[in-house]
């Protein structure tokens, strides 16, 4: 036997030893987590050996325990177009569905009105 094939038999050798070590060291580790599992902090199941590292069992129970105490935006029932004065649906618009419709807040406009505007006078004369 030369030395390569003596190197490689003291390496197998070596392996299997670690190997073994690893796995006794695993089923310790394995019998030291069931004995006091972590749980989930929202619904209180038990973490797998796997999960271990893990803070929740789930991405549902995690935003469910993130999010609490935020305020979320409520309907508001008391908002009124700001041109008409009449009870509007969505919250954001400033004017309800008819106003928006028939054009009051942007009314169109004339072609005199139009080059009395200097801006909008340069603009269209270019």
């Amino acid at each position: 036997m030369d030395r390569s094939q003596a190197g490689k038999k003291g390496y197998e050798k070596t392996q299997k030893q670690l190997d073994a070590h690893r796995k006794k060291k695993s089923k310790q580790a394995r019998k030291a987590y069931e004995s006091d599992p972590k749980t989930c902090p929202t619904c209180g199941r038990v973490l797998p050996y796997e999960k271990r590292r893990n803070k929740f069992c789930s991405q549902s129970c995690a935003a469910t325990y993130n999010n609490k105490g935020v305020v979320r935006l409520q309907t508001v029932n008391d908002e009124f177009c700001a041109y008409c004065g009449e009870k509007k649906e969505k919250r954001q618009n400033k004017y309800c569905d008819d106003c928006i419709r028939e054009g009051v807040y942007n009314p169109p406009r004339t072609l005199d009105e139009i080059k009395s505007e200097r801006t909008l006078r340069k603009y269209l004369l270019r």
